[in-house]
């Protein structure tokens, strides 16, 4: 339904919600939403949530968590989600994970499993996904297998980002024999959707670094503490301090970025918080340990296209209110994390004279004095142009304490 017709509809709605029906409250908030009515559309969310209504108490969690209509109220999401997923709600159970692995409005614990898996069970679109990129970044070939299946059941719920990574698995062979029809079947219905294709990004010659004293999971196992584990780093310069780790993320991860990049070109939604899900929370926050910091001292993760040689900006934090009381409260950047994630021959990452050459889910970090004593850039070198692609990067930024809420 368009803003128009949800505006045109509103004086129906609302007779409709003159008796506090929950249902019929939660479709009057949802018109006043689309008309940027969002403190009202707060109020009815809240009437029908306490009502017992479950996708009231979602989309109730959803704006306290963000502080849409209303201030923002983390812990208090929190509650209204338990009490969905005390009704089975597998989408409740996806967020309650999502927020958990922050670490700060919910503790960091061994229900993030239970609850990803919850939500797998039920189909959840998110959890699909992450699980999926989850396995597929192990060796055993039954969970190479399960990452296609998982990818495959989010693709036939409508999830597109799933959509694209199930194609790049079955043109490559990846957990599955080649299967270039498929693949093509899955493109072009795509391309009618308006979405383009995924770079080349083929998987990683070398194995993901290894964790020293980490324990591999059982094959089909959901164990995200994977992602808690620091990945071993190799420095390249104590002064700046410069160092690098091949293989970070896989490629499905690389994949993963890009088509999040591509697909929500407009991050910013105007509440001054960048979208996220699951399964990029989950790359961030191995980005995070792996930087040894905390994820709840990241800024939004960044991605970023370059056709030609660039450096990218150091003092430009997320233009919003909410990311400046953030700032102001986190202090200044003390780190920095860029990862590769497709390779352009033309491109290499340089700092402290150090030139690092692009190649898919290859990471540096820099210290916080090198960021602006370096101005760490990309360089890139004489390339034809018919052989670019251009060069996609991921950079997290961490400050000295929390910038996040959850």
């Amino acid at each position: 339904m368009s803003a128009a017709s949800n505006i045109d509809a509103l004086p129906a709605l609302r007779t409709a919600a003159e008796d506090g029906d929950p249902a019929a409250l939660h479709r009057l908030a949802i018109a006043l939403a689309a008309r940027q009515a969002h403190a009202e559309a707060f109020v009815l969310h809240k009437r029908a949530a306490i009502e017992g209504f479950v996708p009231a108490q979602l989309d109730l969690s959803r704006m306290l968590l963000h502080g849409i209509g209303c201030n923002a109220e983390p812990r208090t999401a929190v509650y209204w989600l338990r009490h969905a997923e005390g009704m089975g709600n597998a989408e409740a159970s996806c967020q309650l994970a999502f927020i958990a692995l922050g670490g700060v409005a919910m503790p960091r614990d061994g229900r993030i499993n239970e609850r990803v898996l919850a939500a797998v069970q039920g189909d959840c679109p998110q959890a699909l996904l992450a699980a999926a990129i989850h396995f597929g970044r192990k060796q055993n070939q039954a969970d190479q297998q399960a990452c296609v299946q998982l990818l495959d059941r989010a693709a036939s719920h409508g999830a597109i980002i799933a959509a694209q990574l199930l194609a790049e698995r079955l043109a490559r062979g990846e957990g599955c024999a080649m299967q270039s029809t498929a693949a093509q079947r899955i493109r072009r219905r795509l391309a009618s959707m308006g979405v383009a294709p995924l770079p080349a990004i083929w998987r990683p010659d070398e194995a993901a670094p290894a964790t020293p004293g980490a324990r591999a999971a059982p094959p089909g196992t959901i164990a995200l503490e994977d992602d808690l584990h620091a990945a071993a780093t190799q420095t390249l310069s104590q002064q700046p301090w410069l160092m690098q780790i091949d293989a970070l993320l896989s490629a499905d991860e690389c994949r993963l970025l890009v088509a999040c990049a591509r697909y929500d070109s407009d991050a910013d939604d105007g509440t001054g918080l960048h979208h996220e899900d699951l399964a990029l929370r989950l790359v961030q926050l191995r980005l995070a340990r792996s930087a040894r910091m905390e994820l709840a001292q990241a800024e939004p993760l960044r991605t970023s296209h370059f056709e030609h040689a660039h450096a990218p900006d150091v003092d430009d934090p997320p233009r919003s209110d909410a990311h400046a009381r953030a700032a102001a409260r986190a202090g200044d950047r003390t780190r920095t994390i860029h990862v590769f994630l497709n390779a352009d021959a033309g491109f290499a990452f340089a700092a402290a004279g150090i030139a690092v050459a692009a190649k898919p889910g290859r990471a540096v970090i820099v210290d916080g004095n090198a960021i602006e004593q370096v101005q760490a850039r990309l360089r890139g070198r004489n390339v034809p142009a018919a052989e670019r692609v251009g060069q996609w990067l991921a950079t997290l930024h961490f400050r000295h304490r929390r910038y996040r809420d959850f």
